[in-house]
């Protein structure tokens, strides 16, 4: 399993909802693709099950499985 640390110190207090995009055609710019030709979609994004609930003042840490 491969493990990615993540630190960013913009998000205000409160909770939130993550999503995962994977950029399969590897251009670095979420686009449409070209899903009524080929059927081909450049990135799936995949949805955190649960809410992160961000704290003031804290270092928030939270583990997540993909």
């Amino acid at each position: 399993m491969k493990s990615i640390d993540l630190a960013i110190d913009l998000f205000v207090p409160g909770e939130y909802e993550l999503r995962i995009l994977y950029d399969k055609n590897n251009n670095g710019v979420w686009d449409p693709g070209d899903f009524f030709g080929k059927h081909l979609q450049p990135e799936i994004v995949v949805p955190i099950e649960r809410k992160i609930s961000i704290k003031a003042a804290w270092k928030n840490e939270f583990e997540i499985v993909l």
